[in-house]
This record gives structure tokens, C-alpha cells and sequence, in this order.
């Protein structure tokens, strides 16, 4: 894959370093994000807002979590093929990112190429990668802060038939006292979040 010379849509095979020649900058990127310590290969489109490298590795669940687990110093990024177009870029995606390409185990995609990430809806087989790789890893710490500030951020978006039909369905069960300890401080760190600057 990375011995494929890459070629912009003007035909030129000038780059260098997996960077365009100056003459020949064009925005649109398919690339190859390789881990240094597994071997794995992530292929995307990437739109550049000039000809150097601005560190974007990739957005895919799998990329991001890999990137964050390894470093980002054991990531490189390779443009294979640049183009003037967004669609052209991602024509040339869907040619390298096929079905057999998405169910292998060496690479960090999950869905097949040329789609783009906005709006998709992910196929269970990607769903299921992504079970894989993350049964048996816990949450940094970070991760749990983040969670719990996106989850007093919606806490109270229900409607009232909705929180009538939730507390419908729990009349008669009661809770233990650890549970309602539980509840308790998850309502106050809720509180404590909405009210912070």
C-alpha cells in the first residue's frame, strides 16, 4: 500500500514525504494513517488547508482510540492521492475501502469508503469491531468527567410524558439505601455542573 506513488488529479507524482509539491497543492487528501506499534492502517479523506502537514490523523472511532492509547508519535500519516474535488476524494476512498478492507483486522476503518461521516448510521459488524476492541477497557478518568458533564447536560430534557411513563414503570420497586445515596450525589454533581460558569 505505502509503495503506491501518490498522485495528485493533475497526474504530477511530485510529492514528497506524503506532502504535495508547492505547484501542485490541492486541497482534497485520501491518506494512510499506519500505527508504528501495531501495524494497523486507517485509510480517510481530509481536506487541507495547506500544503503542510497539520496533524490530523483521522476521526474514526477506532483511529481515535488507537491514537490515544499509543500517542500520536506512533501514528504517521501518508497522502496516497490528492484531488481539487471533495468528491473525487471520496470516489477514490470507496475504491480502497471495501467490504474486504473493513473486515479485516489490520485496520482501524468501519464502514466502506466514500461515504464521509456525517449522517451515517454504522452496520453492526462496525458496531461489534468496536465492542471488541473496547470489552476489558475502562474509561480514563477524563473520559468518565467528560460523560458525566455530557449526561448533566441532558438530565432533564424528557418530556412530561416521558418522565410519566418512567415513573410508571418503577411504582412499587423500592430502592436500597445505597441506591438512593447513588441517586442522590449523581443529582447534586448534576446541579452543581448546570450551576457552574
Amino acid at each position: 500500500m505505502s509503495a503506491r506513488a501518490a498522485r495528485c488529479s493533475l497526474g504530477c507524482e511530485s510529492f514528497a514525504e506524503g506532502k504535495p509539491a508547492r505547484d501542485c497543492f490541492v486541497p482534497w487528501i485520501v491518506y494512510e494513517t499506519r500505527c508504528l506499534v501495531s501495524g494497523k492502517i486507517y485509510i480517510g479523506v481530509h481536506k487541507q488547508d495547506g500544503d503542510e502537514f497539520d496533524g490530523y490523523l483521522g476521526s474514526g472511532t477506532l483511529i481515535t482510540a488507537a491514537v490515544e492509547k499509543h500517542g500520536r508519535d506512533n501514528f504517521r500519516r501518508q497522502t496516497l492521492f490528492a484531488f481539487e474535488s471533495e468528491r473525487d476524494a471520496y470516489a477514490k476512498e470507496a475504491e480502497l475501502v471495501g467490504r474486504e478492507w473493513v473486515d479485516s483486522t489490520w485496520t482501524y476503518n468501519i464502514k466502506e469508503g466514500g461515504i464521509g461521516g456525517v449522517g451515517f448510521s454504522m452496520p453492526e459488524e462496525a458496531r461489534e469491531k468496536i465492542r471488541e476492541y473496547r470489552t476489558g477497557r475502562p474509561h480514563s478518568e477524563e473520559t468518565k468527567e467528560k460523560i458525566r458533564q455530557h449526561r448533566a447536560k441532558i438530565a432533564f430534557r424528557h418530556t412530561s410524558e416521558s418522565r410519566a411513563k418512567m415513573s410508571a414503570s418503577r411504582k412499587g420497586i423500592p430502592h436500597s439505601e445505597e441506591r438512593k445515596q447513588r441517586i442522590s450525589d449523581g443529582m447534586k454533581r448534576s446541579w452543581q455542573l448546570r450551576r457552574a460558569p
